[in-house]
């Protein structure tokens, strides 16, 4: 879903879907489907939450939504120019505006929230491993 963002609006000319359009043919194809159609709505929501109640671009939200989340030891970028490794930077700066009121809306919008990781009869441990 990451790899959509930057696409809701079209496919950019300078972009590595537009250069290797051979390549990401059928991802294109998908996202005129009902499914993709089903994401880039999704993707356009989470565009407006991020706008409006974070004051930030969608990229910046899911950089930080996956930086957030306790089970991520690494959040890779998918930079391909100087320029996009600074912006995606300023991910850090919604990480503290991500609230659980925020991420319920996240939630809300997505539907698609792991089920906890089992516990075989022992106590859930905390976001640092602890009991």
């Amino acid at each position: 879903m990451i790899r959509n963002l930057q696409y809701n609006n079209g496919v950019p000319a300078d972009s590595r879907f537009a250069a290797h359009s051979d390549f990401f043919k059928d991802t294109l194809k998908s996202l005129n489907e009902e499914e993709g159609l089903s994401k880039i709505r999704k993707v356009q929501q989470l565009t407006t939450l991020a706008e409006t109640e974070l004051g930030c671009s969608v990229t910046h939200l899911a950089l930080a939504w996956v930086a957030k989340n306790p089970n991520t030891s690494t959040v890779i970028l998918g930079a391909s120019k100087p320029e996009q490794v600074v912006d995606n930077l300023k991910a850090l700066d919604v990480i503290p505006k991500l609230t659980p009121e925020i991420l319920d809306k996240i939630e809300a919008i997505l539907q698609n929230k792991p089920a906890p990781t089992p516990t075989f009869g022992r106590p859930p441990l905390d976001a640092y491993g602890r009991v």
